[in-house]
């Protein structure tokens, strides 16, 4: 899925983007962000808010997380933790790095690379690419 598939979808989700890195759940390729729509001081949207560009995988089955990461490219963030989460092999895009660098989070691999259906997808993943040196 493009990132601009993915914003279509947000809209008609009713979620938004969001300018504040800090106030972030998850980052798209292009470094766009989702809005983790903070309230005073506590995140109003959960992660799972992402089920909704998910088709044919239930978010309770084993590879539900993997799959998010190989199909949308997304890094998920946790503000209340300052982690970044992302999947073994994951590429991080320069776009994301950039955000990432900005917020100075701790990454944390917790999910398994599987095999993509999409071969353009899968070249992109290459091991080790999650570090941002």
């Amino acid at each position: 899925m493009t990132d601009a598939e993915i914003k279509n979808i947000l809209e008609e989700c009713d979620y938004k983007l969001t300018e504040n890195s800090r106030e972030a759940i998850y980052i798209l390729r292009d470094g766009s962000m989702i809005d983790g729509e903070i309230f005073e001081g506590s995140r109003t949207n959960d992660h799972q808010m992402i089920e909704c560009f998910m088709e044919n995988i239930d978010r309770c089955h084993k590879d539900f997380w993997s799959r998010v990461h190989t199909d949308l490219g997304v890094v998920m963030l946790v503000p209340e933790y300052k982690t970044y989460m992302v999947m073994e092999g994951q590429k991080i895009t320069e776009q994301q790095k950039e955000v990432l660098k900005e917020l100075d989070y701790e990454c944390e691999v917790y999910c398994e690379q599987l095999p993509s259906k999409d071969e353009s997808v899968q070249e992109c993943f290459e091991e080790e690419e999650y570090e941002l040196d």
